[in-house]
C-alpha cells in the first residue's frame, strides 16, 4: 500500500472510531495522534467527505517572483502580433522594457494563459555541412537574391527582387529592392554594399546564378575584392543569407501591405536598420550585429545583453582604397567618453592580421590581371566567366 493510501485509511479509521465511541480524546489517545490533527481531519471530512482527506501537494499560495501582470500582457502581445518563441520574447522584454525574465517563466505564463505551441513547419535538417562563423568583419560576405511576389490593392501581382548581403562574422546586412533581376542590378548592389558596410570587404561569396556571372565577377575583382562561387546545388554554404531571408519573410513581408515601390523601399530601409541595430539574434545569444562588431573590434570586453540599445547614425566613410572602405568607428560603433576615442585604420588592419587574414595590398586597387587558367570552374566542365 502506498503512503498516500495508508494515510487516507488511517484518517478514516480514526474518525470512525471517534464517532463510534463519541469521545474524541479517547480516539486520539488510542491512535497516538494530537487533537489538533483530529479536529483538522474532522473539519475537512464534514466539508468535503472522504475526498477532502486526501493528501494535497505542498504548493505555495503566493509566488513573489512570478511575472507581473504588466509583463505578462507584454509577452502575450509579442506572441500574438509577432509569433515569437519564449526565448526571443525574453530577449525583447529585457532589451526594450528593462525587465529580466527567464525563458521558462515566459513559457509558464503562456501555458497559464492557454497559448499553444507555435506550428512546426520546418523539416529535419540535412547535416551534411558543418556550421562555422568567421572572426574578422568583412572577411566573407554572402550575397543572394530573394524573389518577391506581392499583391497590389487592385488585386494584381507585383514581382520584385531583394538583393541581400550579410557579413559572416557580425551578421550585419545590406538590403536593396530592384525591379530587374540581372547583372546590372547585381553590380549596382555590390557598389551599394561597399558604401554601406562599415568595414572593408575581403571576399564576396555567391551562388552560380545568372546575375553573378562574368560582368559581375570582374566588376568585383576590379574593386579589389575576391569573388568565389559556392558548389552547385549546395545553398547551405550560403547558410546565413538564406536564413536571413526566412526572417525577412516571417517578420517583415508577411506583415507588409504593398502600395508602391517608394513605400516598399522606405519600409525595407527601416527594417534593415532595425535588423542591424535593435533586433536580438538567436545566433548571437540575444545581441545585435553592431554589438558583435564592437566586441570583435575590442570596443567592449563584455558584450552587452541589457536594454542599452545602439542608436548610432549611418557609418561615416573616411577613405577608401581599391573598393575597401574604412569607417569612422568613433561615430558608428562607439559612444566615446573622450574625443579621439575609437579604432584607427591601422588598428583594424592589426586586428585582421591577428585573426589570420592578410589585408590586400595597395596594388589591389588597380584592376587585376586575368589569370591564364581561371579556377572558377563548376563541376562537369562548366566554363568559368570570361571578361568582355
Amino acid at each position: 500500500m502506498c503512503p498516500a493510501r495508508r494515510s487516507l485509511m488511517t484518517k478514516k479509521v480514526v474518525l470512525e472510531y471517534a464517532e463510534g465511541t463519541e469521545n474524541a480524546a479517547a480516539a486520539c489517545r488510542e491512535f497516538g495522534i494530537p487533537r489538533s490533527s483530529f479536529y483538522r481531519w474532522r473539519k475537512r471530512f464534514l466539508a468535503g467527505g472522504v475526498a477532502a482527506l486526501r493528501r494535497k501537494p505542498p504548493v505555495g499560495r503566493h509566488w513573489p517572483n512570478q511575472a507581473s501582470p504588466a509583463t505578462v500582457e507584454k509577452l502575450l502581445e509579442l506572441r500574438r502580433e509577432h509569433a515569437l518563441g519564449p526565448q526571443r520574447i525574453a530577449w525583447y522584454i529585457e532589451r526594450y522594457h528593462g525587465t529580466r525574465i527567464s525563458c521558462s517563466s515566459v513559457y509558464r505564463a503562456l501555458v497559464r494563459k492557454g497559448v499553444g505551441r507555435l506550428p512546426k513547419k520546418s523539416c529535419v535538417r540535412a547535416l551534411h555541412t558543418r556550421r562555422s562563423a568567421k572572426q574578422v568583419p568583412g572577411h566573407h560576405v554572402q550575397v543572394d537574391v530573394k524573389f518577391l511576389s506581392m499583391k497590389t490593392a487592385a488585386g494584381g501581382n507585383v514581382r520584385r527582387f531583394q538583393y541581400t548581403a550579410i557579413d559572416d562574422a557580425t551578421r550585419i546586412r545590406a538590403l536593396k529592392i530592384y525591379a530587374q533581376h540581372n547583372q546590372s542590378s547585381a553590380i549596382d548592389f555590390i557598389d551599394y554594399v561597399i558604401e554601406r558596410f562599415p568595414f572593408r570587404v575581403h571576399t564576396v561569396r555567391t551562388d552560380r546564378g545568372g546575375e553573378f556571372q562574368a560582368r559581375f565577377h570582374w566588376h568585383v575583382e576590379d574593386k579589389g575584392i575576391q569573388h568565389v562561387y559556392i558548389r552547385a546545388r549546395t545553398p547551405q554554404l550560403n547558410d546565413k543569407v538564406e536564413r536571413s531571408h526566412r526572417s525577412d519573410q516571417e517578420e517583415f513581408y508577411q506583415l507588409l501591405a504593398y502600395t508602391d515601390d517608394v513605400d516598399l523601399k522606405a519600409k525595407l530601409a527601416a527594417w534593415e536598420h532595425f535588423y542591424n541595430y535593435n533586433r536580438p539574434h538567436a545566433a548571437l545569444n540575444g545581441r545585435t550585429p553592431y554589438e558583435i562588431l564592437k566586441c570583435l573590434l575590442g570596443e567592449s570586453h563584455t558584450c552587452p545583453t541589457t536594454a542599452d540599445t545602439l542608436q548610432s547614425p549611418r557609418p561615416t566613410v573616411l577613405g577608401c582604397g581599391g573598393g575597401r572602405l574604412l569607417c569612422d568607428t568613433q561615430v558608428a560603433l562607439t559612444r566615446p567618453s573622450s574625443p579621439g576615442a575609437g579604432h584607427s585604420a591601422s588598428e583594424v588592419r592589426q586586428l585582421e592580421r591577428r585573426q589570420g587574414v592578410t589585408p590586400p595590398t595597395a596594388a589591389a586597387a588597380s584592376p587585376p590581371r586575368r589569370p591564364a587558367q581561371c579556377s572558377l570552374r563548376a563541376r562537369g566542365g562548366a566554363r568559368s566567366p570570361s571578361r568582355h
